[in-house]
């Protein structure tokens, strides 16, 4: 892998992990672009590594609550309605603070 394919895959696995805003991820990639190709190897493996963590811990809360995914999907849901009539109603900067939050 060279180093564009290289930051294209850290860009993706990031973009996997909830954990962190999009604002942080490009900030970060700007910098893992001046990152040693051993060095964006190993920031591949740690971000592989923390897919598979995110996976099983996804696995083990959707195991104990089995009503999980369908909260989820009416939580999400009930939040794009809010966003949608907040941005209708011209009222974009907290629509923005809304999407910031989640």
């Amino acid at each position: 892998m060279n180093q564009s394919q290289k930051i294209k895959r850290v860009r993706e696995l990031f973009y996997t992990l909830y954990c962190f805003k999009s604002e942080e991820i490009e900030e970060f990639i700007a910098k893992a672009e001046s990152f040693p190709a051993g060095g964006l190897d190993e920031l591949i493996k740690v971000l592989e590594e923390g897919t598979v963590r995110q996976d099983a811990l996804l696995a083990g809360v959707l195991e104990k609550d089995k009503e999980f995914n369908k909260k989820l999907k009416s939580h999400l849901k009930n939040e794009t309605v809010k966003i949608k009539k907040i941005y209708e109603t011209g009222e974009k900067d907290e629509a923005e603070d809304i999407i910031g939050q989640l």
